[in-house]
């Protein structure tokens, strides 16, 4: 989890190039910190400033390893940084997301900040913060986790206006004694005792990755790894992604203290099929499809009390369907985020891009959805990111398809309120008012059009009862 020292800078950082910019025009945009000079550069097609590879926190190797980041300190060498270049993005320990191109590095705290072609020194454009806050950097679910319970610190007040996520779960986050006993675990795979921080620190880094692949305790059981593509983690069991509780930054779990900022909290209507289809439609073995023998598998993976409830919520014709994610914004609402100047906004996001938006190296896969799986992926995990960003062209990564017009405007739709959002903790727009869903029950549904409405939470009650069964966080009775 992103330390409040080293987010406070970042926070700076982005703040002072948001705002200082250099006047309009062709020429590489520089600006001056109290570390030095910063040289950008501008994105050729769309002539919009970038600077990459600013560092927010000293490289956390050696000494470093393993302990709270630390905010830079000192000058830039020579006074100046090149901020040109893709910084390395930081080392992964699954392959499903990971980015190849540049090479991983354990040193990769940096930043990037995009301003618009026309800022200059006296813009006040709000400053949007995209964390890396879970196991990939590239689409993780984890980060949106990691951002709620960011949201519950009594320090994010003074650094953040507001948060704004997909996907994340509203699960209890990994407890402190499951913590203790995962790193216990992960240290003596590796030969190095509890008590020897040096040991840890002095491995390399190949050695660190292997231990995460092979301790079994990191694993789970079989259970947990049959849930696993669900995105359905137990109550009580280990995220080695997300956040845990450790007695100091973070002292139960955050769904009992509640957001302390305004969120904007969606949802995929088909998250989990980005993990669920591969692991069913492009294994050609006869456990492969949809059937009985691995559904049952998946229920008996809950136990039997809650088996039984899954089993008359998702039959095998609704197979692909089970996920906790699209509960997190009702959970949330039931824990505190409904104050004065905590409010809480949904979306649901359920269009299919008509386009790949995301590669995946592992197994082949290449571009998502592959050819002829686009119903079964539908409106998946990470198919809403292009459409926030604003980036609907030659996707995935400038090498694929474009987007439609009617998709662009709905990009256009989505970016500005997540802007309104960072500028007025808000994301109502005079084109389109956002309910709040702390006191309506309603949200906004981006399909082939943008409508607002109620929201259909039934099947969250049976979620809510499993939580519950495994010895989990129960949500108050809904008001």
């Amino acid at each position: 989890m992103l330390h409040t020292s080293a987010l406070a800078w970042a926070t700076v950082v982005a703040a002072a190039l948001g705002v200082n910019g250099t006047p309009t025009g062709n020429s590489a945009p520089e600006v001056k910190i109290a570390a030095g000079t910063i040289k950008g550069d501008i994105c050729p097609d769309s002539k919009v400033k970038c600077f990459q590879g600013i560092p927010y926190a000293q490289p956390p190797v050696g000494k470093l390893r393993f302990m709270p980041p630390q905010a830079p300190d000192g000058q830039y060498p020579g006074g100046g940084l090149d901020a040109t270049k893709t910084p390395s993005p930081c080392i992964q320990f699954s392959d499903t997301f990971a980015v190849n191109n540049p090479t991983s590095s354990e040193d990769c705290l940096y930043l990037d900040v995009y301003m618009p072609p026309a800022a200059h020194e006296h813009s006040r454009y709000p400053v949007k913060v995209y964390p890396a806050l879970g196991q990939s950097q590239n689409c993780q679910s984890s980060g949106s986790d990691n951002s709620f319970v960011l949201s519950t610190l009594p320090e994010a007040k003074g650094l953040i206006s507001s948060i704004t996520f997909q996907s994340g779960g509203g699960a209890d986050i990994t407890s402190y004694d499951v913590a203790q006993k995962s790193g216990a675990a992960y240290a003596e795979y590796l030969n190095c005792s509890t008590t020897n921080l040096e040991c840890l620190q002095n491995t390399l880094v190949e050695k660190l990755q292997d231990a995460f692949q092979n301790t079994p305790y990191l694993q789970g059981t079989d259970n947990d790894q049959v849930l696993s593509p669900y995105n359905s983690a137990r109550s009580n069991m280990l995220d080695v992604a997300g956040a845990s509780i450790d007695n100091d930054l973070v002292t139960q779990q955050p769904l009992l203290v509640g957001s302390q900022l305004p969120l904007i909290s969606g949802f995929t209507r088909n998250d989990s099929n980005l993990l669920v289809v591969p692991e069913f439609f492009l294994d050609h073995s006869p456990d492969g499809i949809p059937n009985e023998k691995n559904y049952n598998r998946f229920l008996l993976a809950w136990g039997d009390e809650p088996a039984k409830l899954l089993n008359q919520t998702y039959p095998l014709t609704k197979f692909l369907l089970p996920t906790r994610q699209r509960c997190g914004p009702r959970r949330r609402r039931r824990h505190g985020t409904d104050g004065d100047g905590r409010q809480l906004q949904v979306p649901v996001f359920d269009r299919q891009p008509s386009c790949p938006w995301i590669y995946e190296e592992r197994d082949g896969i290449g571009a998502v959805p592959p050819a002829g799986l686009a119903d079964e992926y539908g409106a998946a995990h990470c198919a809403e990111i292009p459409f926030a960003f604003g980036n609907m062209d030659k996707q995935p990564f400038g090498a694929g398809s474009s987007a439609s017009e009617a998709e662009r405007e709905m990009s256009r739709t989505i970016v500005a309120a997540w802007t309104e959002m960072a500028t007025n903790t808000s994301p109502s727009t005079p084109r389109l008012k956002w309910p709040r869903f702390d006191r309506e029950l309603k949200g906004v549904s981006f399909d082939d059009e943008v409508t607002v409405g109620g929201m259909d939470f039934d099947e969250c009650e049976v979620w809510d009862a499993v939580f519950g069964m495994l010895g989990g966080v129960i949500p108050p009775a809904m008001k």
